[in-house]
């Protein structure tokens, strides 16, 4: 890159790469004290092994065998994947429940065969951490600000790891500690955990759906009823139904009893689909990945950690050696 003098046309150009260039051997300094950082950086931070777990929601193919055509089911499924409603959807409620302070509490309790012990503990006596961290928190405890439980509450929340898919319907779920084999226990755990979870919330679901649906098919019975008796106490008091005007009442009352029957009708139907469901067989997810103990360490990352310091390097000599001319040329005018 040439950049020309403003001030003096008649001024020789001068080349950014060429005046960089010429600090080469800075540069290549540079680029050995980012690897000694990387190294140093690298070798201060503990490992760490991931274990992760996959799994996607079962395929929901009971409406075929409870009263819906297969062009109804299917209805049936395209609306509730693109339905906006108040209420959140499965995933929403599983984020919630991975990221809430009581999912975490509750795997702090999780045992822990190798150390005998449970998961909190263990975290308490056996989780490693680069020297800085340690530092801070020795700085913290000589003036009374550390918190144990809030710590170990910190590190899990870390070190397990959610994410969803809402295209594919899956939840990934990656839980890292300094133990591989404590790792994939966790990961399974978690897994588990989940899995009651949403056994639990498709349970109460339908339940609430099988009360709902009795509620609206008591009212429906009743309004069915209601409008039988108005159809019939009508009829049996006009002995003369030839007449214009008893003849569109009787018309419109027996209209009004129909329609209360079919829906009637409908709402019976989904009660019983509703009661169906509801004494189903639950099921929560289907195991695409199940966990395995990992051999390769997940941290620390050596090339990334280089990367970056050998970029912020680079960036901050190339600003240095550009300010520096700046300032000689500001000196000679």
């Amino acid at each position: 890159m040439e950049i020309r003098n403003d001030n003096n046309d008649n001024s020789p150009t001068w080349s950014a790469t060429a005046l960089c260039w010429k600090h080469r051997r800075l540069y290549l300094v540079v680029s050995v004290v980012c690897i000694l950082l990387a190294i140093i950086v690298s070798v201060s931070i503990p490992k760490t092994y991931a274990a992760s777990v996959k799994v996607a929601d079962e395929p929901k193919e009971i409406d075929y065998i409870v009263g819906l055509s297969s062009y109804s089911a299917w209805i049936k499924q395209i609306m509730s994947d693109y339905k906006v409603n108040e209420l959140m959807s499965e995933s929403e409620v599983y984020r919630k429940f991975l990221n809430s302070e009581t999912f975490m509490e509750s795997l702090s309790t999780i045992y822990i065969p190798d150390y005998d012990t449970d998961y909190y503990h263990y975290l308490v006596k056996y989780h490693k951490r680069a020297w800085w961290v340690s530092l801070c928190k020795n700085i913290s405890s000589i003036l009374g600000a550390y918190d144990e439980k809030e710590e170990v509450l910190s590190i899990i929340k870390n070190n397990v790891r959610s994410n969803f898919s809402q295209k594919y319907n899956t939840i990934s779920i990656r839980v890292v500690d300094n133990n591989a084999e404590v790792a994939a226990l966790l990961a399974d755990s978690v897994k588990s955990r989940l899995q009651t979870e949403i056994i639990d919330n498709r349970r109460k679901y339908s339940q609430a759906n099988l009360i709902n649906a009795d509620k609206k098919k008591n009212q429906l019975e009743k309004e069915y009823y209601n409008a039988q008796d108005k159809y019939i106490t009508y009829r049996d008091s006009h002995f003369d139904g030839s007449q214009p005007n008893v003849k569109i009442t009787l018309d419109a009352l027996n209209k009004e009893r129909n329609k209360a029957f079919d829906d009637y009708s409908d709402a019976y139907e989904q009660y019983i689909r509703a009661e169906i469901l509801h004494h189903r067989n639950i099921t929560s997810f289907s195991v695409l990945k199940n966990a395995t103990v990992p051999v390769n360490p997940f941290e620390p990352k050596f090339v990334v950690y280089f990367l970056l310091f050998l970029f912020l390097g680079l960036v901050f000599t190339t600003w240095w050696i550009l300010f520096e001319r700046l300032i000689k040329n500001r000196k000679i005018r």
